[in-house]
């Protein structure tokens, strides 16, 4: 019966699959004229176990791909500058914003999720042994679901929008929140990069 858990591997696989964003961006060049120096990441999930790792994955790409080419550049998640059960006033948060010495803040926030059946092509397994040969055929109607962003970096002080963006990550029916997460923190980085944000 060894097919039939070589059948249920691919189905697995087949259904969980891992997480892919389409991102379209734009950078406002009227206003991008300077380099960031601090950049803060808010990651707006509603639960801080999302929120938490997402911003981590976001500042360690930064570092990443942006410190090494611009000597001083720092990343600093939100969480680490606002305490997410307090509530702040425009002004307080302002004056945080220069205490720390932020200069940009890159947002990403959820605007809309769901999900959408689609047609997985059919695969065929085979597994030969003990002179017998099984066959099992998985795939059809599945769902997937999809999740929209927002992502802007906003220069400051004066929430000027600098860089715009707009993604869709798709995953399978058992795509867990860490491929979700590696999905759009990728993509967004990649983006950044290719429109040049930080040269």
């Amino acid at each position: 019966m060894y097919w039939k858990g070589l059948a249920a591997v691919a189905l697995s696989a087949v259904i969980a699959g891992c997480a892919s964003t389409t991102m379209t961006s734009m950078l406002n060049r009227k206003v991008h004229h300077r380099p960031f120096r601090k950049v803060m990441v808010s990651v707006r999930f509603p639960s801080i176990e999302h929120q938490r790792p997402a911003e981590a994955r976001m500042c360690e790409r930064l570092m990443q791909q942006v410190a090494p080419t611009h000597p001083g550049f720092q990343c600093v998640q939100s969480l680490s500058v606002f305490f997410p059960g307090d509530t702040y006033t425009e002004e307080q948060v302002s004056l945080l914003l220069r205490e720390t010495g932020i200069d940009a803040i890159l947002m990403i926030e959820p605007v809309a999720s769901g999900t959408r059946e689609v047609d997985l092509p059919f695969i065929t397994s085979f597994y030969a042994g003990n002179n017998t040969i099984a066959a099992a055929a998985i795939g059809g109607p599945t769902l997937r679901p999809w999740k929209k962003y927002a992502v802007s970096l906003l220069a400051e002080p004066g929430d000027t929008v600098v860089w715009y963006a707009n993604g869709t990550t798709t995953g399978g029916e058992l795509t867990a929140w860490p491929e979700y997460i590696r999905s759009i923190t990728g993509r967004t980085m990649q983006k950044l990069l290719q429109d040049k944000v930080f040269e």
